[in-house]
């Protein structure tokens, strides 16, 4: 008899969301050095899928308040074209000034993580449910008529 695993199902859920973020990603360029994007990935813990991301992926998101605290000189540091500059002293002037503008304008909100939420497509799943219980009461079938 087929036996329907929910890890199985919960893998085809994290890569469908993780080639959904992804796409997303991209689609809003916001690819820079690719930390973000490289750092999807999807994890099972007994029967929770965890979805893991670089952690300023919230801030992608979410965007930033105008007239708010300034991001750390630290996170700015790690920007790809930021870490391409010369000298320490050209990368900390351009964190410090990338901090500056942010904490005074702000940055406007993706919603990426709402995006993936509505464009996820279930039906794989549905197709593994569907495929598996199928068999599985087939299976069943064939054994009580043979009997």
């Amino acid at each position: 008899m087929a036996i329907i695993v929910v890890k199985d199902i919960l893998d085809v859920i994290g890569e469908e969301y993780v080639r959904l973020l992804k796409e997303e990603i991209k689609a809003n360029n916001k690819i820079d050095s690719g930390s973000l994007y490289n750092s999807v990935y999807y994890q099972i813990n007994g029967n929770q899928l965890r979805i893991q991301a670089n952690n300023y992926l919230k801030y992608v998101d979410e965007g930033r308040r105008r007239n708010s605290t300034p991001p750390p000189i630290s996170a700015m540091l790690n920007i790809g074209w930021v870490k391409q500059l010369a000298t320490k002293s050209e990368r900390l002037s351009a964190a410090f000034a990338m901090s500056k503008k942010i904490a005074r304008d702000g940055i406007r909100p993706t919603y990426i993580l709402d995006n993936v939420s509505s464009k996820l497509n279930l039906d794989k799943t549905e197709e593994y449910l569907y495929k598996n219980l199928n068999s599985g009461i087939n299976e069943m079938i064939i054994k009580y008529n043979t009997k």
